[in-house]
């Protein structure tokens, strides 16, 4: 059986330690209806506050969380070096069609594009690598 607390001042769920648990499958819930078994079934969803860094499950950003900004607010500083990397000397990009879009999706890729530039999340690339995209 398990026991949850219900604190109504502070609305809170108060749950013991996992050894306490009795986890159901949705399966077991649904045969336990049809058998005509008495229970209560409380589905609950941990809520993050906004506040909250969302960097659960990489141990490198859980490791070292207060040297990630919680909000990148421009692109890094230009460099001295602008560094690049040739995988075969001289290769070119294979020449494909651009992707042809509707006359509202190319307006919306333009206005989100030039809200980015703005924003200076993105900068315009001379690379002949860059994404093939004809605005």
């Amino acid at each position: 059986i398990n026991h949850i607390l219900i604190d109504c001042g502070q609305q809170k769920l108060v749950f013991p330690d996992v050894g306490g648990l009795e986890l159901v499958s949705t399966t077991k819930v649904l045969k336990d209806f049809k058998d005509g078994v008495v229970c209560f079934v409380i589905i609950a969803q941990e809520q993050k506050k906004d506040s909250e860094r969302q960097a659960t499950g990489i141990s490198v950003v859980e490791d070292f969380a207060d040297v990630f900004p919680d909000e990148i607010l421009d692109l890094p500083p230009r460099r001295e070096v602008e560094f690049s990397i040739d995988l075969i000397p001289g290769a070119g990009p294979i020449s494909v069609a651009p992707y042809r879009m509707a006359p509202a999706e190319l307006s919306e890729l333009k206005k989100q594009i030039e809200e980015l530039l703005e924003r200076r999340f993105i900068r315009p690339s001379v690379s002949p690598w860059e994404l093939q995209c004809y605005l």
